[in-house]
């Protein structure tokens, strides 16, 4: 998976954010139709923000319905990890998940 092993690239480039949520919510769509979006978001990895997203094309990534508020927590989570560690546009990032 994307960021494990290889790095993933942020993006600051809104159309290619909106092309990768876009591309997640198809998913969504197409495996839990219908839902509103208003109780549950549809939740994507890589995240939107990185080039390596759902709209990358390569099907590499994964996306399934969350609590929305839990998935706009992650999402602000995520922005401020950014911040704080000086994340750029195009800068290269890993993800660690630790037990």
């Amino acid at each position: 998976m994307p960021g494990a092993t290889t790095p993933l690239h942020r993006t600051l480039n809104t159309a290619t954010q909106d092309a990768n949520n876009a591309a997640a919510r198809k998913t969504c769509d197409n495996v839990w139709v219908p839902y509103d979006g208003k109780l549950l978001n549809c939740d994507e990895y890589p995240f939107a923000s990185t080039e390596e997203g759902a709209a990358k094309g390569d099907g590499n990534y994964s996306a399934r319905l969350i609590d929305a508020g839990d998935n706009q927590a992650a999402g602000r989570w995520l922005n401020s990890n950014y911040t704080l560690n000086r994340i750029l546009d195009g800068d290269a990032l890993s993800i660690a998940i630790t037990p």
